[in-house]
């Protein structure tokens, strides 16, 4: 499911060395403080390992939530805009000089990490910062739908209740970068540097993509076969000695079309991906959710054939989802055992967290080898009908159906009470850095990890 995408760092600013204001001499202190609190906080992220980083994303979202207040409130008073409540002058002393750390861009050399790109202007930080906060959305997204691929599913109402919190945390990712693609169309003078930054010019692309994921849950919701896969596969499962699995009956027609337009939306973000030059993990996860939702589309097209009563149809439509999805339709021999071994290795990432790399075909594939197993037994039966070909069934193919739009995104205002305080005078804050370390120092520390297969600090051995 959601991408799990790795959060940039940014060298340290001091906003008051570059800004001033006489109607509030507060603001840019009180500005720089609450960077200081999100770069730390990035980094901190940034040091943990993979487990143990979801837990600090609450913290995250509240320290770039903190921030974007004072931001916007700085570009409205340097832009000369009117600021609701009172008048807000900000001066621009001279240019901000920024540098963030991109994590979407294609390194040059494989599996180096990327150096922090320099930008100019005000505008460059408040897109870093909102494309953050689009990035630390989607992974909200994806530790609220984790509860689903536990090796114990949870009851219905838990997974409702997850599935409608990643839902909301995905539509505010759209939001997010759909306003960063408009404001920078309304913006002018952007410097070449945030201009050759391929990441912030992929929000429209990241805005389907998370699109698509959303309508993917609203379909999640209601899909019954996914929780059957995870207690088939759960060795602390003992319903099958009491009853078979209940399986209520699904709007199947409805959930194919919304899995169609997913897959429309999957297919734009994946045609702009490709005009950037973005890492290759992306691209990769793109093109995997697009044969997703089209490959879950044409299940449940089978779904309501087999509720029809057209059993061969029904194995058709299967057929035609295992072929989108690339994987073999009767594996024997060596073929099986692979698939069992990576399924069980798929297992072992679920527990740990690390899941969805391939966008839940994986999963998508183990349904459709449940169905098809039962389809083809009750076929061969009872029913007896002969399955079309897939070429037919692909001709006629309805259109898709949208059930989630973009939401649109206002930056955050400060309240009266918070935007008074900041007429008093200012205090120049600490930027985070103590002991006398430079950020410099900091960014030579990070990037100076040895040659290949070496620890840290053992380079001089080799």
């Amino acid at each position: 499911m959601p991408y799990r995408f790795d959060l940039p760092t940014t060298s340290a600013l001091d906003l008051h060395s570059y800004l001033t204001s006489t109607t509030h001499p507060s603001l840019p202190s009180t500005a720089s403080s609450r960077r200081t609190v999100l770069r730390l906080a990035l980094k901190a992220y940034k040091r943990l390992p993979a487990v143990h980083q979801p837990p600090q994303l609450a913290h995250i979202l509240d320290a770039l939530t903190e921030y974007l207040p004072y931001l916007n409130l700085l570009l409205l008073g340097s832009n000369g805009d009117e600021v609701p409540g009172e008048a807000v002058q900000v001066t621009c002393n001279q240019e901000i000089v920024v540098e963030w750390r991109p994590v979407l861009s294609k390194p040059a050399v494989p599996r180096v990490e990327l150096a922090r790109v320099k930008g100019r202007g005000l505008q460059y930080e408040i897109e870093f910062v909102l494309h953050t906060l689009g990035m630390t959305y989607v992974l909200l997204a994806r530790q609220q739908l984790q509860v689903l691929y536990s090796a114990s599913p949870p009851p219905p109402v838990e997974r409702e209740q997850a599935v409608k919190n990643a839902t909301k945390s995905l539509l505010q990712a759209v939001g997010v970068w759909t306003f960063i693609e408009a404001q920078s169309h309304l913006q002018r003078g952007l410097s070449a540097e945030s201009e050759r930054i391929a990441e912030l010019r992929a929000a429209p692309a990241l805005a389907n993509m998370a699109l698509a994921e959303a309508n993917l849950c609203a379909v999640l919701k209601d899909d019954p076969y996914p929780s059957v896969v995870a207690r088939e596969r759960s060795k602390e499962d003992r319903d099958w000695m009491i009853m078979g699995q209940q399986i209520p009956r699904v709007r199947a027609a409805i959930a194919a079309r919304i899995c169609r337009h997913a897959g429309e939306l999957a297919g734009r973000a994946s045609a702009s991906l490709a005009e950037l030059k973005l890492e290759d993990g992306v691209g990769r996860y793109v093109d995997d959710l697009g044969r997703l939702c089209r490959a879950r589309a044409f299940r449940f097209w089978g779904i309501d054939a087999e509720m029809r009563g057209v059993t061969g149809e029904a194995i058709a439509w299967l057929r035609a989802a295992r072929r989108e999805l690339g994987g073999a339709e009767n594996p024997k021999g060596l073929e099986k055992l692979k698939r069992g071994w990576r399924e069980k290795n798929d297992d072992r990432k679920s527990e740990k967290g690390d899941w969805g790399w391939d966008a839940g075909k994986a999963e998508e594939g183990r349904i459709l080898d449940l169905l098809e197993e039962k389809w083809i037994k009750l076929n061969d039966t009872v029913n007896t009908q002969r399955v079309p070909g897939i070429e037919s069934l692909l001709a006629n193919l309805p259109t898709g159906m949208s059930v989630h739009k973009a939401q649109s995104y206002a930056m955050p205002n400060l309240d009266d009470k918070e935007l008074s305080r900041m007429q008093a005078p200012g205090e120049i804050p600490s930027n985070g850095i103590a002991d006398g370390e430079s950020d410099s120092e900091d960014e030579a520390r990070e990037l100076d990890k040895g040659p290949p297969g070496t620890f840290p600090g053992n380079d001089g051995y080799y």
